[in-house]
Order: C-alpha cells, then structure tokens, then sequence
C-alpha cells in the first residue's frame, strides 16, 4: 500500500510556508475529507470510494480507468490514495473513522483548477502592465517524506509563453522536456528545502487574463 509522504507526495511546494494547492476538490464520501489534491489530476472528476467490508479507501482520477490500491482506513488518520495508472495523480485525505459509511459509498470528486494562491504572491498593477514588467519569485521546495530526493528536476509545459526557472536565481532557462530540465541538487529527507525561482515577463500592453496557469513539471527519485 501507498506510505503517506513516501511516494509522489514527498516533494511539497510551498508559497509563504503554506503548501501550494493547484486544485480545489468539490465533493467526498462520509468520514473523509480531502486535504489536498495533485496537480497533475489536472481538472475534472475523480471517483473516492469507501468498503466498510474491506475498512479501506481508493482512488480513480480524472480521466483514468483504473482504480488505485485500496487503503486502509479503520482508524482516523491521514492517507495517501493514488490512482491505479498514474501513481502522481493522488489525493491526501483526512479519515474520521467514525463517520464512515457502513456499507460500500463511491462519490465523484471534482477537481478544479485554482487561479489565486500563495506562490504567485507578486500581483501587477495596471500602470505595470501596460508599460511591461518582469516578475520573479520562488516557491520552497520542502522533502516532506523521510527518504532522500535525487536527481530533482523542472522543467516547463510547452503551452507555457514568457516563463523562465531557475535554480539560483541567477542562471535562467525555459526547458519543455525532461531532457533538457534544470537539475537540482538532492534534498535530505526530514525537511530538506531548496528554492525554485520562477521569472514571468509581460509584454506592454498585454491584455488581462485571470485563468494564465504557470505550468511547471517535475521528477524525482527516492532512494
């Protein structure tokens, strides 16, 4: 079974110390709420089902046809749920074990897409925008698991325009596949951080759009 903070789930992004949430989740079984929700579910619904046979939880994410493993859930705790094709689509959940159901519950999950959070904390005014501005800013990058990360890299989606990363601030890049992503060095377990810079530039006169998503990908190891 999935270990909470052992598996995709170890690497935490953080904005002011607060997790970075790319998801909202609308909708849950009885006894379970979902604390958090990986981006790369990617919007849409997923199915959280409960046994009262079995005491255990599962997952399907959006788009999947495939369960993930089911979890135990007898005592009130909180879970890792990955989806059966996709370990880094999961949910971390939240047990109260004396409000679950007593017989099978499946429910859709919806998960949508959060344009405001605490990473992009940086806003631009309009006299900014309509001159043209270039905005940098970081997110942690804290091993939240016990084992070490290794060979951590970023690199950006390919629909991404105007965004660069950084490791050190200093030396800037916009890769669009694994091959070519900037490394990172290797972060202990137990609380081990690092800094991702990120650097957007706005053209002058840019027209506003609040749904603009930074999509950056990741990989890593556990050993």
């Amino acid at each position: 079974m999935p270990f909470f903070a052992q598996h995709a789930d170890a690497l935490d992004f953080r904005g002011m110390y607060f997790t970075n949430r790319q998801l909202r989740a609308v909708g849950t079984i009885p006894g379970v709420a979902v604390d958090l929700a990986s981006g790369r579910n990617g919007p849409g619904a997923g199915r959280l089902a409960y046994d009262a046979t079995r005491e255990a939880l599962r997952y399907r994410a959006p788009g999947s046809d495939t369960w993930g493993t089911w979890v135990p859930a007898a005592d009130s705790d909180e879970l890792l749920l990955e989806d059966g094709e996709d370990s880094g689509s999961y949910l971390r959940v939240v047990v109260y074990a004396d409000h679950l159901a007593d017989s099978y519950v499946e429910a859709s999950v919806l998960l949508e897409d959060i344009y405001q959070n605490d990473v992009a904390a940086i806003d631009v005014v309009a006299a900014d925008a309509l001159a043209g501005k270039m905005v940098t800013y970081n997110v942690t990058l804290w091993n939240y698991g016990t084992v070490r990360l290794s060979q951590l890299k970023f690199w950006l989606d390919g629909a991404v325009a105007d965004l660069e990363i950084s490791e050190n601030n200093v030396d800037w890049s916009s890769p669009t596949d694994e091959d070519n992503a900037v490394a990172f060095p290797d972060l202990a377990g137990h609380g081990g951080v690092d800094s991702l810079y990120l650097r957007r530039t706005i053209g002058a006169a840019s027209p506003a759009d609040p749904e603009v998503l930074n999509l950056v990908h990741c990989s890593f190891c556990g050993v």
